[in-house]
């Protein structure tokens, strides 16, 4: 009987020291609820992701949920808006694991760049580098291209009561940010549609021309039929977003070949005047209020 004893106390303190002993069962990152004080590969997954979102800075991954983690986990929640409680559960792994960045998938076409494309979906180069794995900046035709979500610091300063708004920038600074043969993306207020285009030409106001026929037929989207109607809309160029407006009236020359439009069309900045009559038009300067939340 005493024999039996010893053998149950020797074999419960062997297996206390395994326990403490063995390194944590490998788990990926979503298997179980992490939170403070605990450990394991999940943990050291956590760390990692966070260092990848530019939070966790400088510290060593270990594989333990102790205070700095505990800590950067709670800036992250903070930051993306959803309860700050310190726990990692499905809400908090969704925002932190890779495939909840990808906000779109796009098809590369002729003339898209990786500057061009984080300037269209609002996000940066080394952003879609890190979410394709990739180090350079060749595309090719056909390419299929993961974008990120937008920057959360960006998007907080764009937008107001959910609708994405841009800096109302008069035309003698706007002129020089939307200069001449930029590239630019331009936003639809209101219904979100963007295309791509070029600015050709313009000394009171800027004329562009879309980039591809594909970006014709998205700005034919807004219209229906050619209209000199004005739009409210965005223009995204060299890391700015303005508020300005624009009108759907192919008109005067055209320069790049193949896009399918006929000419040019007019977008106005805010203090932008008409070249034929040298003065503010009135729907436009409104178009460019409405852009940037203030009509």
């Amino acid at each position: 009987m005493l024999r039996g004893k010893w053998r149950l106390i020797i074999l419960t303190a062997l297996m206390l020291v395994l326990v403490i002993v063995l390194p944590a069962q490998a788990m990926e990152l979503g298997q179980r609820t992490l939170k403070y004080s605990m450990r394991g590969d999940d943990v050291s997954k956590l760390q990692q992701e966070l260092k990848n979102h530019g939070y966790y800075p400088g510290y060593r991954i270990d594989g333990y949920f102790g205070p700095v983690t505990l800590r950067e986990v709670k800036k992250f929640q903070s930051d993306q808006g959803i309860v700050v409680d310190g726990i990692v559960g499905q809400q908090t792994i969704s925002r932190l694991m890779p495939k909840a960045l990808i906000r779109a998938i796009h098809t590369v076409q002729r003339g898209d760049t990786l500057w061009l494309l984080s300037q269209w979906y609002g996000t940066t180069v080394q952003a879609i580098r890190n979410v394709n794995n990739v180090s350079g900046d060749m595309l090719y035709i056909g390419q299929t291209i993961n974008i990120p979500a937008a920057d959360r610091v960006n998007e907080a300063q764009l937008s107001r009561g959910g609708r994405r708004l841009g800096e109302l920038i008069s035309w003698d600074k706007a002129k020089n940010i939307f200069a001449m043969y930029d590239y630019a993306v331009v936003t639809d207020v209101r219904t979100g549609i963007s295309f791509k285009v070029q600015r050709r030409g313009g000394s009171k106001h800027a004329d562009v021309q879309p980039l591809t026929a594909a970006d014709t037929a998205k700005m034919k989207q807004l219209y229906g039929q050619w209209s000199w109607g004005r739009r409210a809309i965005l223009v995204t160029v060299n890391g700015r977003t303005m508020a300005a407006s624009m009108n759907g009236m192919p008109h005067g020359a055209g320069a790049i070949k193949g896009n399918n439009f006929p000419g040019h069309f007019c977008i106005h900045f805010l203090g932008s005047r008409t070249h034929g009559t040298n003065s503010l038009d009135p729907d436009h300067q409104y178009m460019v209020r409405v852009a940037a939340g203030i009509s």
